[in-house]
């Protein structure tokens, strides 16, 4: 079935129809799961050279610790991938999707997250999150950051606790410089 879709996409993008990327459902059902597979299949997808997007992606587990890890191992394989440029989740809550409490990442009308939500949460606002205080000590300091996860950035240079420039900057998949 990926090959078929990798096939299908670059007949269409060898003849030259519009196509700004392939989407991916991500129902994941089969636990545990293999994260070689996960990996092949983008890299078949991926083989194409337009931009993915996992659109619905769930882990569907009635164990919420056996839904955390699969989310976790899931999440690592998407985000490290190059073509990978969007994970859009399905069912993540309770208050929208009353079928499937096997699939939830949060409860409640406070959109409480489960241990699977505080995976993810923890994903995104810990573990991927790049944030690092520079202590330049003259005038004229070339400073390096060797790794930073792609998105946008907003830089806060402060001296003397006064804000002197703010710049925002976007990290993408290869390596850039950033004068300031």
């Amino acid at each position: 079935m990926t090959s078929a879709m990798a096939n299908v996409a670059e007949y269409l993008k060898n003849k030259n129809a519009h196509i700004g990327g392939i989407g991916i459902q991500s129902h994941l059902k089969v636990l545990p799961m293999d994260e070689e597979v996960l990996e092949k299949r983008l890299q078949i997808i991926g083989r194409v050279g337009l931009p993915i997007t996992i659109t619905e992606f769930s882990v569907h587990s009635s164990n919420v610790q056996t839904r955390a890890n699969a989310l976790d191992l899931a999440f690592r394989v998407y985000f490290a991938d190059p073509n990978v440029h969007a994970i859009l989740l399905w069912g993540f809550t309770d208050q929208f999707l009353t079928f499937a409490p096997d699939y939830y990442l949060t409860h409640g009308t406070s959109f409480t997250p489960n241990t699977a939500g505080q995976k993810l949460l923890h994903l995104i606002n810990e573990e991927w999150s790049t944030k690092q205080d520079i202590h330049p000590t003259s005038n004229n300091v070339d400073t390096t950051i060797n790794h930073a996860f792609r998105g946008k950035y907003q830089l806060t240079v402060v001296c003397n606790g006064q804000v002197k420039l703010e710049k925002e900057f976007h990290v993408g998949n290869s390596p850039s410089i950033i004068n300031i």
